[in-house]
């Protein structure tokens, strides 16, 4: 991309920056309010491409941690937002792990054997968000409008491969509707496209709190597996600890936001450790619901899917906020130093970002020891992932281009 950041770019961006990237006239509206849109807006406005960043109005689910594993953070450096968010973050060096069917006093802890370079860094999101105030909204175009509709080109003709003129259209609140170069969003509602039912098990629901004051906090990060559910404990510094429980298809979810129903269902977890819930308020309780399915493309008539959007949501596995960085960077990439034609960047986007995930299918391990015996495909599926990014800490084979950031 521009200055520091092209000294580090892949043999294939090089490549692509021989030709205009860089200092090619596109506006790129960007739609969304999580941590990936304004990465994006980060990722375009360095690349030389001019971002406009918008809210959609929407509630997206968000704990009070963001966590990157180490090719995030490896990103975050070409735009000059690793060692600040290092520098408020906590490092996560040391992981403890339990399943319901061992003993109490089975629980394990492993180290990670290079601390002085982690691959996970935990930080509170309000530090995040005033990072991203003065290192990226400061400096890109953002609009207090809502989006409200996207509508992307459905000409393929030979006009339209040939014209560089805008094709994307947003629909604001106040019923202004404006032409884009491409729009990229988070929330895959705004671009008509069917989902992989093969690979889904349905919705994952999600609870988040802060740990109880009142009640002794655990120094150290925790997974703790169950036959069908999950709980994922993250310290970050001394006085603020999080936890996220995890489960699949409830079919009263609106139900179990009560601190008793919780207790009810996630408490045995809690048995090697001090119970968090005693001391739970009921309003401090953070509920989400997201669908585990995969989108059959990220990328079409002039729109393109990031972060949340792009791939299948399964709270606690670590990755996400990482993926969507790598998704702002490779699009970025595509639309500064890819092909001329929008389509055809998004389209070198999309493919990029697919064989990104077969990577991380492929090296998610069949089957891990620390989980019950008899747990559902989606908990041996859950603990994959997290397998590959604590893969400093435990003993697996993932392989070391998976942990790098050529991408």
């Amino acid at each position: 991309m521009n200055t520091e950041s092209s000294n580090n770019q892949n043999d294939t961006t090089a490549e692509k920056g021989s030709g205009m990237g860089g200092d090619r006239d596109r506006q790129i509206l960007i739609a969304g309010d999580g941590v990936t849109a304004t990465l994006t807006a980060g990722f375009v406005e360095q690349a030389g491409l001019d971002p406009l960043l918008a809210s959609v109005g929407a509630d997206p689910i968000r704990t009070g941690i963001v966590v990157f594993w180490k090719p995030g953070l490896q990103l975050l450096e070409r735009i000059g937002l690793r060692r600040p968010i290092e520098r408020h973050g906590s490092p996560l060096t040391e992981l403890m792990y339990h399943n319901i069917t061992e003993s109490a006093d089975q629980i394990t802890k492993v180290n990670e054997p290079t601390p002085t370079d982690p691959s996970l860094i935990a930080i509170g999101r309000s530090d995040l968000e005033s990072i991203f105030e003065w290192s990226i909204r400061k400096r890109v175009d953002t609009t207090d409008r809502i989006v409200s509709t996207v509508t992307g080109t459905t000409d393929t003709g030979p006009e339209h491969i040939s014209s560089s003129s805008p094709t994307a259209c947003a629909s604001f609140n106040d019923n202004v509707t404006e032409r884009f170069d491409a729009i990229v969003a988070e929330h895959r509602g705004v671009l008509t496209t069917a989902t992989d039912t093969e690979r889904s098990y349905g919705n994952v629901h999600t609870w988040s709190f802060r740990w109880p004051a009142e009640t002794s906090a655990p120094v150290h990060s925790i997974e703790l597996w169950g036959e069908q559910i999950a709980a994922f404990i993250i310290p970050i510094g001394t006085d603020d600890v999080w936890v996220r429980l995890v489960a699949r298809n409830d079919t009263s979810a609106g139900a179990t936001i009560t601190v008793s129903d919780l207790e009810s269902r996630f408490g045995t977890l809690f048995n090697p450790i001090e119970d968090p819930f005693d001391q739970l308020n009921q309003h401090d309780i953070q509920y989400g619901r997201v669908s585990d399915s995969h989108p059959i493309s990220i990328a079409m008539n002039g729109i393109a899917l990031v972060g949340a959007g792009a791939r299948s949501g399964v709270p606690g596995d670590r990755l996400c906020p990482t993926l969507g960085c790598e998704d702002a960077w490779v699009l970025a990439d595509e639309l500064a130093y890819g092909p001329e034609v929008v389509e055809e960047a998004l389209s070198e986007y999309e493919q990029r970002r697919r064989q990104r995930m077969k990577q991380l299918v492929s090296a998610v391990p069949v089957s891990t020891s620390r989980l019950p015996t008899d747990c559902s495909v989606f908990v041996k599926r859950l603990a994959g992932r997290r397998t590959i990014a604590f893969g400093n800490m435990l003993e697996c084979s993932v392989p070391a281009s998976i942990q790098s950031s050529s991408i």
